[in-house]
């Protein structure tokens, strides 16, 4: 259904998502409801489609950051640090740190400066319009609980380690080496850290693996050669793997 949600508002657009039972939660729908989509894309932002914002870069779709939020929810609460890499037009940055709150902390990272200055341009604009959240004005500040850095989000960004959640948006239709070998060091450290590392590329098929209360979400694989290599070394690990 989640075509179907396009809106002419951020309203109208995220009651769609709500109807469609795409946003599951109250949290959620709030939280989107906040974050104007309009003030993060210039054209028809209330569509329900990915857009191109340059640099090769995309904003997804609302229903793909509904889903996101969805899943993240729980690891979204005050106090939390996030580390979205490839933060692109910011808007799940400023999701990410209007959930954990002026204690926490929401880290974006992109590799094309244009795009870090065109995020922050982005949310201090949609903070500019001072918008208000449970009734409360939205108390979120750039370079206190929100920080743009531009640099390779495949080498993290150590000086706020560690993360409760590291989201990784930057789409791809194959996973490269280096990043396989930053994942598997994800598994065999953050875990003891109670971690949840997400990484979403162009696909369909959806893993979790969980262990106790750890719990590293890989949302739409399609690369199998990855998923046997996580079978291969999980007996290595303290996880378990399911589909």
């Amino acid at each position: 259904m989640s075509w179907r949600s396009t809106g002419r508002t951020n309203e109208e657009l995220v009651n769609n998502l709500r109807s469609h039972n795409v946003i599951s939660s109250d949290r959620v729908h709030s939280v989107m409801m906040t974050v104007d989509r309009g003030y993060f894309i210039g054209h028809n932002p209330y569509e329900d489609r990915p857009q191109s914002i340059g640099y090769s870069a995309t904003i997804s779709a609302p229903h793909m950051h509904a889903y996101t939020l969805n899943v993240l929810e729980p690891k979204l609460q005050p106090g939390a640090r996030v580390l979205d890499v490839g933060s692109g037009s910011g808007i799940l940055t400023a999701c990410f740190a209007l959930m954990v709150g002026p204690n926490g902390l929401a880290v974006g990272i992109e590799h094309v400066e244009e795009l870090t200055h065109l995020s922050a341009r982005n949310i201090q604009n949609w903070l500019n319009s001072r918008p208000m959240y449970n009734g409360s004005a939205v108390d979120c500040t750039l370079g206190n609980n929100i920080l743009l850095v531009t640099g390779d989000g495949r080498q993290g960004y150590p000086p706020h380690a560690p993360y409760d959640l590291i989201h990784v948006g930057a789409a791809a239709p194959s996973i490269p080496q280096e990043v396989i070998l930053h994942c598997f060091y994800c598994l065999s450290h953050l875990l003891c850290l109670k971690t949840i590392f997400v990484i979403i590329l162009q696909d369909h098929r959806s893993y979790q693996i969980f262990e106790n209360n750890y719990s590293i979400f890989c949302v739409n694989f399609s690369c199998f050669f990855f998923w046997n290599f996580l079978c291969r070394i999980a007996k290595y690990l303290p996880i378990k793997l399911s589909v």
